[in-house]
């Protein structure tokens, strides 16, 4: 990645400070009007960018995925992989600067033979975002799915569960300990690896709440944090068992 900025010294001349890859390097522009400097660093700006942008899509999925296992969860991670595969895939491994609107809507065709729309929605946003990266790292000018359009995704009616539909899940398990954990996902919302990974730190008693959070073993969907209020039908917390009318359910 490259920065560049300008500088007016003693002499009058202005100078232009690049920063490439870590390092700084000074350059005089030879210019003491604001004007031509600033056209100088353009000149610059548009070198160092021609000279960087010729990255193959297959270098680029190396190093975003690299940035990503250390910045998303792992359910994005396999998402941006799929995303990429079917990309690269259907494109083949061309210059990155060279893709282009017509591959993204080529590439909606291609994915919705064989996927719901909802699905090519998220992985249209998904190769979107890996797009802005690029554009950030200066690898891009433009992000060629600035413009792309979503696949139609008829709307449908919100689906709820009823008594008589929480009681038939209950019954479909003979194991104590699921049917305690479908109650919990029930009455709090929360999401199955959020309760795979909740500690007893993170649940508050004397207020009655619990904290959906990052960890540094897990992360939350879009690293978001918040709070759920502990459900009274919840039952009754004691020690660190949380008991049902069914049984008991155990935190770590």
């Amino acid at each position: 990645m490259s920065t560049f900025s300008l500088f007016k010294r003693s002499n009058g001349i202005y100078y232009l400070l690049m920063e490439v890859n870590g390092k700084r390097h000074w350059k005089s522009t030879g210019k003491k009007s604001n004007i031509e400097a600033l056209k100088v660093l353009s000149q610059t700006e548009q070198n160092i960018f021609e000279s960087t942008r010729n990255i193959r899509l297959s270098k680029f999925i190396e190093q975003f995925m690299e940035y990503a296992e250390m910045n998303f969860t792992n359910r994005t991670n396999i998402l941006y992989a799929i995303s990429f595969k079917h990309l690269l895939a259907l494109t083949g491994d061309v210059f990155l600067s060279s893709l282009s609107p017509r591959d993204i809507d080529l590439y909606k065709v291609h994915r919705l033979k064989k996927i719901a729309p909802v699905t090519v929605f998220i992985e249209l946003r998904s190769l979107k975002a890996a797009m802005n990266t690029a554009v950030r790292w200066k690898l891009l000018k433009d992000n060629p799915f600035r413009d792309s359009r979503p696949p139609f995704i008829p709307e449908k009616a919100p689906v709820f569960f009823t008594k008589s539909d929480l009681d038939a899940l209950l019954q479909s398990t003979n194991d104590l300990w699921f049917k305690e954990i479908i109650l919990f996902a029930v009455l709090t919302g929360m999401r199955r690896g959020e309760i795979v990974n909740l500690k007893w730190d993170a649940v508050d008693l004397e207020r009655a709440l619990i904290h959906v959070q990052s960890t540094p073993t897990f992360k939350t969907k879009q690293g978001k944090r918040r709070t759920i209020p502990i459900n009274s039908n919840l039952g009754v917390i004691q020690g660190k068992t949380i008991y049902f009318s069914l049984g008991s359910f155990h935190l770590s």
